[in-house]
């Protein structure tokens, strides 16, 4: 009886968890990792009037990487705008797919440009696995002395489960 209800419990764990992302932790990781050891860059004017920061550049310190047959480009972008610190993830290939992250790594905002178009606003869940690709692929680059502390599994189900059963 004791196993049906454990079993039960795990269940209700899975059905509220979300989505497989990166967590607060790990995108803060990345983006200390990108300030501490990236380069100065600047964010072209109309990308950054797009996020709202107004129509200049915006100083930014950025790490990115080439990869694949075709070179496409992988960037991430810490910077600052308003007073709060900014994560800019992008994916170059035959189209730029460009994020915007509040610090959390909480997504606020998706940007696709097709060639020869402009920016165009994209729902943020049509694009939000290849986020979570491109925030893999800077997690398996990272310096391991940049990792977060492991999680404790245990304490994170029971947290979940804690948050799921008051819903």
């Amino acid at each position: 009886m004791r196993v049906r209800h454990w079993i039960a419990g795990l269940l209700v764990v899975l059905a509220c968890a979300p989505a497989a992302a990166q967590t607060e932790d790990e995108v803060l990781a990345i983006s200390d990792w990108i300030e501490s050891e990236g380069r100065p860059a600047l964010l072209a004017p109309a990308l950054v009037e797009q996020f709202g920061f107004g129509r200049s550049h915006l100083e930014v310190v950025q790490s990115w990487f080439a990869f694949g047959e075709r070179q496409a480009t992988r960037a991430f972008s810490v910077g600052y705008a308003f007073g709060r610190r900014v994560l800019v993830v992008e994916e170059s290939d035959a189209a730029v797919t460009t994020w915007l992250l509040d610090e959390d790594g909480t997504l606020l905002r998706t940007l696709r440009e097709e060639a020869g178009g402009g920016l165009l606003p994209t729902p943020n869940e049509a694009y939000r696995n290849a986020l979570d690709a491109v925030l893999r692929f800077f997690l398996e680059r990272m310096p391991r002395r940049y990792e977060p502390p492991a999680p404790d599994p245990i304490g994170a189900l029971h947290l979940r489960f804690l948050t799921c059963s008051r819903s």
